[in-house]
């Protein structure tokens, strides 16, 4: 299935009711370690906070990154795939650079 923004925001809604939908995959699990991110705070941030961005990954139907605020200087990319409306994969985890979201928003 072709996803888009709006079913991905979706997804996200139905995955705060089932936070068993959020599936860790093996190469998330090895950036999260390597780049020091506590996996409980990604699950809390897809369940409680509120998207600072969303972007779908070109050539995909279905893979999409997550920005949501980490601290002041540095945002966290969740990239997803999107297996169903209830049910997601964390693909990797990517800390980036806050200033990078905040000159693209006008």
């Amino acid at each position: 299935m072709d996803y888009y923004v709006e079913d991905t925001i979706d997804t996200l809604k139905n995955i705060k009711n089932n936070p068993y939908g959020i599936n860790d995959k093996y190469h998330a699990l090895q950036r999260a370690q390597k780049r020091n991110i506590d996996l409980n705070t990604v699950n809390t941030k897809i369940c409680n906070e509120k998207l600072v961005g969303i972007e779908k990954s070109l050539n995909e139907t279905s893979i999409f990154q997550l920005l949501y605020e980490y601290d002041k200087k540095e945002d966290l990319c969740i990239v997803i795939n999107i297996l169903n409306e209830e049910e997601i994969d964390i693909i990797t985890l990517i800390k980036k650079d806050a200033n990078r979201r905040r000159h693209y928003a006008y």
